[in-house]
């Protein structure tokens, strides 16, 4: 009777070992599952932070761009006053309104195009 009851022990304790192993199964494919959403949140994260970089780089790119336009258009102005051309000064002063309002209309576009 020893024998068989040897085995019974070692069934029980495979029986146990199997239902072990179902158990760590099921807590992995809850673990794949929470690893697979961090990647998805990883991968959002990244694609916020690459369009951030893009909204920066296009903001430097436009204040550049209106940091030299707006010396060309402070040269033009003074060289109108210089010369007491009256109709120079007013074309200069027209570009410098219609800077002013390419400025309004980049600032609204750039507000715009950052994320909330």
């Amino acid at each position: 009777m020893w024998p068989f009851t040897c085995n019974k022990l070692i069934l029980r304790k495979l029986d146990w070992i199997i239902q072990e192993l179902d158990t760590i199964r099921g807590k992995e494919d809850i673990i794949m599952a929470q690893i697979d959403d961090l990647k998805a949140n990883i991968d959002t994260l990244i694609s916020n932070v690459a369009a951030e970089g893009t909204v920066i780089t296009s903001a430097v790119v436009a204040i550049k761009g209106l940091t030299d336009q707006q010396a060309v258009l402070s040269q033009q102005l003074a060289d109108a006053i210089a010369a007491g051309d009256p109709v120079a000064i007013q074309a200069a002063a027209d570009a410098i309104a219609a800077q002013n309002q390419l400025v309004i209309d980049q600032t609204a576009a750039l507000a715009a195009a950052i994320p909330a």
